[in-house]
């Protein structure tokens, strides 16, 4: 509820600091509108907005704009960059004259650079329209891959963490069509002198009669190269992580057909070929809980070591995939997102939900998590 009663005071043009003091008195925009005039201001509401409550004069900024909005931001100004500070939604174009709540005129500002926005100094703006979208441009472009790195930071070898599963073809054509190279890779010339690889730095993933492909003498080897090649890809992707956004709102604004997505939760695998060596063993797996239902298939011949083949990815595991959204679509009431998977991970740190929407916290030691979680009781 204060998440909903967050947002929806945000697209009200409420300071962050001033919406979460609301929350923390145990408000909602309903209770809000119940309230005096006088009441409010003794909130420290402007009376501006308080005859915005009161009369809804102003149509709120869409939820899903704002969600966006906040996310693609870190909730952080765009011009000081600064995450300690209040931050507000400001208008480009101001409403009054644009009557505009499109994305592309709205902007993540601190109340300092807010005012600037609106003040003049001499005839001119002390922050331009022109500084400020150029601004959000930039900051947004620095922030993108935030989430991705994030994920290599919970996968840290250091702590235990590995990939259990590549879709070698797909990350193949993202790895050259990003025009990356292999060239700072510690295994490169290792793998290169065992003729692992080919000169483009990739290699085929060649059917034989065993239970995954990396099941021989220098398959480790590999391995460790191919997790150097993925990790670099990874850095690439603008992704999305939704581990502490699994809700209809967040999804619905944040998620379309073509993006990528990552997720630490408790999924369930099944064999739904019942072949156990060479290719085309798929495997299906599958998160559900409140409605929402994420779904792909894998091939098991592409699993990295034997545990990942006969433990790590059966039954009932938590893992953290990184895939490809395919279509999200609702049927009965439940929403079914579609998806590739291009890899996934197991025993990486366990993911914390960000602290204020910004940073995440690696706790190394829970890795008990991984055998703890609480499932959903498996449906038929």
């Amino acid at each position: 509820m204060s998440k909903k009663t967050f947002n929806a005071l945000i697209s009200r043009g409420f300071d962050s600091q001033l919406a979460q003091s609301i929350i923390d008195k145990g408000l909602t925009l309903n209770k809000l509108k119940q309230y005096h005039s006088e009441e409010l201001l003794k909130l420290g509401i402007d009376k501006t907005k308080v005859e915005s409550i009161l009369s809804e004069q102003r149509p709120p900024i869409p939820s899903e704009t704002v969600i966006k909005l906040l996310y693609e931001s870190t909730r952080t100004c765009c011009i000081c960059r600064d995450s300690s500070r209040s931050i507000i939604i400001h208008h480009i174009k101001e409403w009054h004259k644009s009557k505009d709540h499109n994305e592309e005129n709205l902007v993540v500002l601190c109340l300092e650079h807010h005012n600037d926005a609106h003040t003049k100094k001499g005839l001119s703006l002390n922050l331009t329209e022109k500084e400020i979208r150029e601004s959000k441009m930039k900051w947004i472009n620095t922030v993108k891959n935030k989430d991705a790195l994030t994920i290599l930071g919970l996968g840290s070898q250091e702590f235990g963490g590995r990939w259990d599963y590549f879709n070698h073809n797909r990350i193949f054509e993202m790895y050259l069509n990003k025009k990356l190279n292999n060239f700072g890779y510690r295994t490169t010339y290792t793998v290169q002198q065992k003729n692992l690889i080919n000169d483009l730095g990739t290699f085929s993933i060649e059917d034989e009669d065993k239970t995954q492909y990396y099941s021989f003498g220098d398959g480790f080897m590999l391995y460790y190269y191919m997790k150097e090649l993925f990790d670099d890809v990874l850095k690439t992707i603008p992704l999305i992580d939704i581990t502490d956004k699994y809700n209809r709102e967040d999804i619905r604004a944040l998620i379309r057909p073509g993006k990528y997505i990552s997720f630490q939760g408790g999924f369930y695998f099944k064999d739904i070929s019942n072949k156990s060596s060479g290719k085309n063993q798929r495997h299906f797996c599958y998160y559900q809980k409140n409605k929402i239902r994420m779904e792909f298939e894998f091939d098991a011949y592409e699993t990295t070591s034997n545990s990942a083949w006969g433990s790590h990815l059966r039954g009932k595991k938590v893992i953290t995939p990184i895939c490809f959204v395919k279509s999200i679509l609702e049927n009965n009431g439940e929403l079914i997102i579609s998806l590739s998977c291009l890899a996934i991970g197991s025993y990486f740190l366990e993911h914390q939900y960000r602290k204020d929407n910004n940073d995440l916290l690696f706790v190394s030691h829970k890795f008990k998590s991984y055998f703890e979680e609480e499932f959903d009781e498996e449906s038929e």
